[in-house]
């Protein structure tokens, strides 16, 4: 899967956020099997609430329940972190950061060594 959740993250972590600040404690978030996209968002949310890096949101995710976060995930989790969960260097969120374009250049290669043109649009391509 070389799916980009990152432009998806922000907006995934407020609506966590504002659930939980509301009269509901628990917030379900699920996913096909619940390992690894859920899992995913669940960290990002750690990351961004309390300024955890990825190892130890993992890790407190981790002891909780059994997830396997995939490697693309994995990545874009650490981008996450490095560029202080914002993925734009600009208002209007046409300009990436440097960790996120490094991040989108090595997505197309990948693409690419599929067979596919590297131009598939973001957030819509599963392998």
């Amino acid at each position: 899967m070389i799916y980009d959740l990152l432009p998806e993250l922000d907006s995934i972590c407020n609506f966590i956020y504002s659930h939980r600040g509301s009269d509901v404690s628990n917030v379900l978030v699920p996913c096909n099997k619940g390992v690894s996209r859920s899992a995913t968002a669940l960290v990002a949310y750690l990351m961004r609430t309390h300024r955890w890096d990825y190892d130890t949101a993992l890790a407190f995710v981790e002891k909780k329940r059994r997830i396997k976060p995939n490697k693309n995930f994995k990545e874009q989790l650490q981008v996450w972190g490095t560029i202080g969960y914002e993925i734009w260097a600009d208002s209007e969120g046409r300009v990436p950061k440097p960790e996120y374009t490094v991040y989108l250049e090595g997505r197309t290669r990948r693409l690419q060594e599929c067979g596919l043109t590297g131009d598939e649009p973001i957030g819509v391509l599963s392998l």
